[in-house]
Formats: structure tokens, C-alpha cells, sequence
């Protein structure tokens, strides 16, 4: 089955403030040299105790569209015929930075479950790691493991 992005609809994405019981909330993004700055470590370190780990790499045609990027495990929606669909709320998802490098990213001591990949850039929104039929891409974290995604080629323009 192949494997491809595709859009999505995301819930509180923006990245000045989400609404929040009437309370505005800032969410930090890192600067372009933070990310230049971003190094998954190598080998992986094993996750805390009771706590999982995810690793991966984002290919891109041109290491400059990894500028930006912020990879998230957003939370997995059951919809029928065996499909998926995918959520994300910003402010407690886990999050990553892409190592403008190499594509690598890394998200530490997550709590078991599963997930979405979400790729998400400021100005072209989100993106959720899906197969050709539209079904989000179920990642599992289990305790005490390093669950690898592989390597995941990427597009926000042009031709996918």
C-alpha cells in the first residue's frame, strides 16, 4: 500500500493564540536557526520508564523546505470501514523539530498510545501522514520502545 500527505483539517493551529475558555494562550515556535540548530540524537536513548519514543526522517526534494516544519503526534479518530482520521490540538501534543540536515526528527518520552503523524509548516498548515485511500497512518508508542516511521517523503507544493 503506498503511503503519501495529504491535508487535513486541524483544530488550533494558529500559532499567535488559540481560544481557550475565553483566554488567549501564546504558543512558542522556534526561530529557522533553532531548527538549523535541531540534532536527533544518535543512537536513540531509550524512553523513561512507563514512557515510549518515536523517531523518523522527512525527505524532501530541497533541504530548504525543511525550514519551518514541526512534526506532531496528533490523536488518531476511528471513522468507518476501517479508516482513520486525525486531530491535533497544539498545546498538548507531543512535538518535534526536523533537523534541516537531514530530515531527522525525534520526539522523546511520549506517553504510550497511538497517534498521527502530523507535519505542520506556519503558512501552509498541516498535514497528516496517510495511505492513497485518506486513512491517517496509525504510529503505535508502546512503553520502553523506539518506534521508527521510517523514511517519509514530503510536499507542501507542486506535484505529490
Amino acid at each position: 500500500m503506498k503511503k503519501q500527505l495529504l491535508p487535513i483539517i486541524i483544530v488550533c493551529l494558529s500559532l499567535t493564540g488559540c481560544a481557550n475558555n475565553g483566554k488567549i494562550e501564546t504558543v512558542v515556535t522556534p526561530t529557522a536557526n533553532e531548527l538549523i540548530e535541531f540534532e536527533v540524537p544518535e543512537p536513540i536513548p531509550q524512553p523513561i520508564s512507563g514512557k515510549g519514543s518515536v523517531t523518523g526522517q522527512i525527505l524532501t526534494d530541497n533541504s530548504q523546505e525543511l525550514v519551518g516544519l514541526i512534526v506532531y503526534l496528533g490523536e488518531l479518530i476511528q471513522l468507518p470501514e476501517n479508516t482513520y482520521g486525525a486531530y491535533l490540538d497544539t498545546k498538548s501534543a507531543p512535538s518535534s523539530l526536523i533537523s534541516i540536515e537531514n530530515g531527522k526528527f525525534y520526539f522523546k518520552d511520549v506517553e504510550p498510545g497511538i497517534y498521527s503523524l502530523i507535519i505542520y509548516e506556519v503558512m501552509m498548515g498541516g498535514k497528516v501522514y496517510q495511505d492513497t485511500n485518506g486513512s491517517a497512518i496509525p504510529i503505535e508508542v508502546n512503553e520502553g520502545e523506539i518506534t521508527n516511521v521510517g523514511k517519509i517523503k514530503f510536499f507542501f507544493r507542486g506535484n505529490e
